[in-house]
């Protein structure tokens, strides 16, 4: 895997001066990066937001598997980042990494404690990836969520699989993504866009902070890490994943609390989650690789082919053959 710090992959060296890329991102005007040839193609579009937030936008395809990490900070941080196309991991010294993948979103904060954060890319792989980089300011705009612990709590110090996007986050970070491409750029618009999807981002976020008035069902911190694993294992197990039962023992939590846990870190149960991240794989499958139908269902963990084709085309308005066949055409 090529490793490259993130200053050297858009030679910001060359055009910033500020070393914390959150507070470059945040202060400086509207920039739009070309990956450089030799990684790949796309662009990194970045954009101060109004009341002092920041807008990045990549949309990449890289020719190798690459890492690109920025310089440790002791800078406080706070950014959002969804996924709307490939996958992308999230590394931090000490920390177990975090993959999230379409429709997916992560939640980062980091308050005083030095950093060496990076983002593992895989190679031709189509991505596209908004990050909204905050600042306290810009926060408390946004009604309640300067309530939330998790936003002011220093335990909450790292990056968090933060659940998966709605349909209108989707609709909304699409929004916004099209209107970076506009030819002018018009700051109130991606402004507001921002402020709403953030709005729907409270609510996810609040499944990982409860309020007050429910201390007794905050999970804590060791939890919401088996959580995480649990989900992991779902997804990198998918053909034949564990029971519930056995998949408690193996990250160390009871299945009662990994039950009611999942729910709240995700906002759906386990068999939910791992439903969706089949039918995810499969689209994948199908599109990029063209394998059969059949196969794919197998692949994935659907016993029967027929009863996976129904669940595709009830979730993405298309059948499976119908997608293989236009991919084979493409």
């Amino acid at each position: 895997m090529k490793r490259v710090s993130f200053n050297e992959f858009i030679n910001f060296a060359a055009t910033m001066q500020k070393k914390d890329y959150a507070e470059q991102v945040k202060s400086s005007p509207c920039m739009i990066f070309d990956i450089p040839p030799q990684y790949g193609k796309g662009r990194i579009f970045t954009t101060p937001l109004i009341g002092g937030a920041g807008l990045v936008v990549m949309e990449t395809c890289f020719n190798q598997d690459i890492e690109i990490y920025a310089e440790g900070t002791s800078q406080e941080s706070l950014s959002i980042t969804m996924c709307l196309q490939g996958s992308l991991e999230s590394r931090g010294k000490n920390r177990d990494p975090h993959i999230i993948k379409q429709n997916n979103t992560l939640f980062a904060r980091y308050f005083d404690e030095q950093e060496l954060l990076s983002s593992c890319f895989k190679a031709n792989e189509n991505s596209c990836f908004i990050t909204i980089q905050f600042s306290s300011d810009w926060l408390a705009t946004a009604d309640e969520s300067s309530t939330l612990d998790l936003l002011t709590t220093p335990i909450w110090q790292g990056a968090y699989h933060s659940g998966i996007a709605s349909q209108l986050m989707l609709s909304l970070a699409h929004e916004i993504v099209t209107a970076t491409k506009a030819n002018e750029l018009q700051h109130h618009y991606i402004s507001a866009k921002v402020l709403e999807l953030w709005s729907h981002q409270i609510t996810l976020l609040r499944r990982l902070s409860p309020s007050d008035a429910q201390d007794e069902r905050r999970l804590k911190e060791q939890d919401i890490a088996s959580i995480h694993h649990a989900a992991k294992v779902l997804v990198e197990e998918m053909a034949e994943p564990p029971s519930i039962l056995e998949l408690s023992r193996r990250v160390s939590i009871n299945d009662n609390k990994l039950k009611k846990g999942f729910k709240q870190v995700y906002g759906m149960t386990a068999f939910a989650y791992l439903q969706q991240q089949r039918l995810n794989k499969a689209k994948s499958l199908i599109s990029e690789h063209h394998y059969s139908v059949i196969q794919v269902a197998a692949m994935v963990g659907f016993k029967s082919s027929s009863h996976f084709s129904k669940i595709f085309k009830q979730t993405f308005g298309v059948s499976p053959k119908q997608l293989r066949l236009s991919a084979l055409t493409a």
